[in-house]
């Protein structure tokens, strides 16, 4: 029995070295494996950013040769479909459209269009509006635009079909388009001149309720007046179109030309007026 009790302290020992020992291992395989984790997020952290500025380095190569600047780099040369801008906005399609102007250096009155335009490497406003021909485009160019500004005016909510003018001009004919929402609100009447022809827009409900005290030209809002040659813009007037000998001058009217007195005349002629700028930049020359 002392025996016993005399080695019972000896055992205990070599027990408690033995837990000791266990858990310095622990603490040590602990360690071990927080030191290669900690290099393997290391090493993917290192990953993911190099891999974040790949990108950024394509972009800057892009923004150096000037190809990131442009909306339809190849608008130039082939020609353009539906793919080309699916899902576009307006306004994506109304900016692809003007940079074919641009490439030619055609300046701006838009600010948008002009700071947008201004911001770009390539750019070289060089012509004003007044100036600048369409001979200038290739037959990319030309079907583009009037591609792309099809597919504006869709969007915005224009009528797909134009109204077509070719009394006086031969071969030449002149269209353009107008919201969908006029179609019971204007007539369009076209009365023939000694130097060509003047196609007037009239609000249906201050020409009717006005006609017979002011006449039948009551309730115009605008008018182009097409020309084989040029003149000096008057009061009211703006050199909307030349190209191929041919003039178009927009014609707004210099006093009121609707009925004040009743409400609902002047918020339809105020309401026509607003979206006159979106059909005249829809005239133009068609073969």
């Amino acid at each position: 029995m002392s025996d016993f009790r005399k080695r019972k302290p000896i055992d205990n020992t070599i027990l408690y070295g033995f837990v000791m020992i266990a858990v310095l291992l622990g603490i040590l395989a602990v360690i071990f494996f927080a030191m290669i984790f900690q290099g393997y997020s290391r090493n993917l952290s290192q990953s993911k950013q190099a891999a974040a500025a790949a990108p950024v380095e394509d972009k800057a190569l892009l923004k150096e040769t000037g190809a990131e600047e442009y909306v339809l780099k190849d608008s130039d040369s082939r020609y353009l479909n539906e793919y080309d801008i699916a899902g576009w906005s307006v306004e994506n399609i109304r900016i692809a459209k003007n940079e074919i102007y641009a490439r030619h250096g055609r300046i701006f009155e838009d600010e948008d269009l002009d700071e947008y335009f201004r911001s770009k490497n390539w750019y070289c406003p060089s012509v004003l509006p007044e100036d600048f021909s369409v001979d200038v485009f290739n037959e990319y160019e030309k079907k583009n635009v009037e591609y792309l500004a099809d597919a504006q005016l869709g969007l915005q909510g224009y009528t797909s079909d134009t109204f077509t003018y070719q009394d006086t001009f031969g071969d030449k004919a002149f269209a353009f388009k107008y919201p969908v929402s006029w179609g019971n609100k204007v007539m369009f009447r076209v009365s023939l001149t000694d130097y060509g022809m003047m196609i007037s827009c009239v609000d249906l409900l201050n020409n009717k309720r006005g006609l017979s005290l002011y006449g039948d030209s009551f309730g115009t809002v605008f008018s182009f007046e097409v020309r084989q040659n040029e003149k000096e813009t008057g009061k009211g007037e703006k050199l909307i179109l030349n190209s191929d000998g041919f003039y178009a001058y927009l014609r707004q009217p210099e006093s009121i030309n609707y009925l004040e007195s009743e409400p609902d005349c002047v918020r339809s002629y105020e309401n026509l007026q607003k979206e006159m700028a979106g059909v005249v930049r829809t005239f133009r020359i068609v073969e």
